[in-house]
């Protein structure tokens, strides 16, 4: 009886996986980089005088913008670890809730195995 091997469980479409094979790159492992970051209740307060002004809203921006660095920071940590030399993000998921921003990245992490063909 042969070995079971390895089956990787990801979000690659077919012809993104052809294109990474035909690259010489082979998935490791799916990642996740997560972060939740509050605005504080000065932000928050901000945020919700800014419901009733026409205009962007600074604080949640600028808070969502921290949340999704910190986010793909974390997922490429785990992408290092499992020794890929690339990952390619392939969801992103942005919940904010009253002055909570919660920030999702799912990624494929990748290792160079050949070269390209």
């Amino acid at each position: 009886m042969s070995e079971l091997k390895h089956l990787l469980s990801g979000q690659l479409t077919a012809p993104e996986f052809y294109a990474l094979s035909c690259s010489g790159y082979e998935p490791v492992g799916v990642v996740m980089g997560v972060a939740a970051i509050s605005m504080g209740t000065r932000g928050f307060g901000r945020t919700i005088q800014a419901i009733f002004k026409k205009g962007e809203m600074s604080a949640l921006s600028q808070t969502s913008q921290e949340a999704r660095k910190l986010a793909l920071n974390r997922a490429e940590d785990d992408a290092r670890a499992l020794g890929a030399d690339l990952f390619l993000v392939h969801h992103w998921e942005v919940r904010d809730a009253a002055e909570i921003v919660e920030v999702t990245c799912t990624a494929t992490a990748c290792k160079k195995v050949g070269e390209l063909k």
